[in-house]
């Protein structure tokens, strides 16, 4: 079971760094129980299998771009990293690529994570980890990059991409996100029919990309040719200049709410499981919090709730 913290004699969230570790060190025990079977199916399904419903929704999806929007702690970087893992398996000389905001971030959030993963299903992998490239035998390989540098976003042109992750979409500087998504990665991903998948939780500004690609309902701006629909949804009516279309959805969105995540945590202080939720209702009513308050909605409902920079 993964392990809450405690602050002030009160349980508190861990950082996601601390679950995603916590997450595979517990796969340890899992891989003590079964048979060894070293065959590529059954990696391929322990992967599938270790992965929530909620992302493998994502991992089901066929959409070119996928986005999705989450509640704290619901799963997101898990999930992004057994996605890239599961296809670099899948085929052969595959190349995906990891962005963060920073070089620091993405190597916190993802590196021992993946080295964790690597030992718990046996994958034979290689850290590079000045390059911060992990290769597969069968010659895939998963990039890690951090956006903070403009001069290192720049390296990634040219690159031929079988899928692209950004990751904490909500904090990048809105000119860097729309440089990658429009400019960079578009044409990284077309030759190889890739994917591209945003993923974050909201933030308080609402403009930019990952904004105009995780809000609801459908928004039509002056000019821009984004909106978004639930996934599996192609079309719904719609307005535009106050004639009826049909609307078709750029982004194919996943909201993973509060409750998204499952998994059963435990309180080693006084031996008793909760669910994230509960911790969560927690942290409201020792924070006193009306339901909309900003904090609570923003941070735990996983809404975009307008700020002083609106």
């Amino acid at each position: 079971m993964r392990k809450g913290h405690l602050r002030e004699g009160r349980l508190t969230m861990p950082r996601s760094s601390e679950l995603l570790s916590a997450l595979f060190q517990n796969l340890k025990v899992a891989k003590a129980r079964r048979a060894k079977n070293t065959g590529l199916q059954a990696k391929l399904d322990a992967l599938l299998g270790f992965m929530r419903r909620h992302q493998r929704a994502v991992e089901a999806d066929l959409s070119p771009l996928v986005a999705v929007l989450s509640a704290r702690q619901q799963g997101k970087s898990t999930g992004a990293l057994l996605l890239a893992t599961l296809r670099c398996l899948q085929k052969p000389g595959a190349q995906w690529v990891i962005i963060g905001l920073t070089r620091g971030s993405i190597q916190r959030i993802y590196w021992d994570a993946l080295r964790g993963l690597n030992d718990a299903f046996e994958l034979g992998l290689k850290f590079h980890e000045q390059r911060l490239v992990v290769s597969f035998g069968n010659g895939s390989k998963i990039h890690f990059f951090g956006a903070d540098k403009m001069d290192e976003v720049e390296k990634l042109r040219g690159s031929r991409f079988h899928g692209a992750i950004i990751d904490e979409c909500k904090s990048f500087p809105h000119l860097t996100l729309k440089l990658l998504i429009e400019d960079i990665l578009g044409a990284c991903l077309k030759g190889q029919a890739g994917q591209l998948y945003l993923i974050g939780t909201p933030g308080d500004i609402l403009a930019g990309e990952f904004y105009l690609a995780t809000s609801e309902p459908v928004l039509l701006e002056k000019q821009r040719r984004w909106s978004n629909l639930p996934a599996g949804e192609r079309s719904r009516p719609g307005l535009l200049k106050g004639l009826p279309v049909d609307l078709a959805g750029v982004w194919s969105f996943h909201p993973w709410g509060p409750q998204t995540n499952d998994v059963v945590f435990l309180n080693e202080r006084t031996g008793e499981h909760f669910t994230m939720w509960q911790a969560f209702l927690l942290e409201k009513e020792l924070g006193g919090w009306a339901d909309d308050h900003p904090t609570w909605r923003g941070e735990y409902l996983g809404h975009w709730v307008p700020g002083d920079g609106r």
